[in-house]
């Protein structure tokens, strides 16, 4: 029977992310038989066994390894390290801040534009995709905003309330 060179590659379902979001690890084995798996973060172990992924939130900076056992007859190279991984977070932006043109509170007909804090990558809650809105229905508004590194925050909600009253109002009756 030939030598069975042993390897296995690391791969990352991405190696830039928003701060608090996770990342998959998949381990590609060559010649690894029935593998079993040990996956460090940064020289530490993280986790050990059969399976070849690993998911976590990670740190930025983080570097991420695997080292593969093979069950495989014959195998060489065994254990086998992968390649490393380097992951970057990026900081979430400030959430942004509505400031309403005028009072949130009018009669029917009007309106008031509500504005962002951010110029660009801004997406409202009734989904604009503009600065600002101009609004003349009762809600609730709000503002995500996403930043060049696909990081987003939402703002604080603004109230809009539009009074819809007739204003016809049937005079008291006098009492005699």
């Amino acid at each position: 029977m030939p030598n069975l060179p042993v390897s296995v590659v690391l791969g990352a379902s991405s190696t830039s992310v928003c701060t608090g979001q996770t990342v998959t690890l998949t381990a590609t084995p060559v010649n690894g038989g029935t593998p079993s798996y040990t996956f460090y973060v940064n020289a530490l172990s993280v986790q050990s066994g059969s399976s070849g992924s690993y998911t976590y939130t990670p740190v930025n900076g983080d570097v991420v390894t695997v080292e593969m056992n093979s069950t495989a007859a014959c195998a060489t190279g065994n254990p086998a390290t992968s390649n490393s991984v380097s992951i970057t977070v990026n900081a979430l932006p400030a959430a942004p801040v509505i400031t309403p043109s005028g009072a949130t509170t009018f009669c029917s007909g009007g309106s008031v534009d509500l504005t962002s804090s951010y110029t660009g990558g801004n997406t409202w809650s009734n989904a604009a995709t503009t600065d600002f809105v101009t609004v003349n229905t009762s809600g609730s508004y709000s503002v995500t905003y996403m930043d060049g590194n696909g990081c987003t925050s939402t703002s604080a909600p603004v109230s809009v309330t539009v009074n819809t009253s007739t204003g016809n109002i049937s005079p008291a009756s006098p009492s005699f």
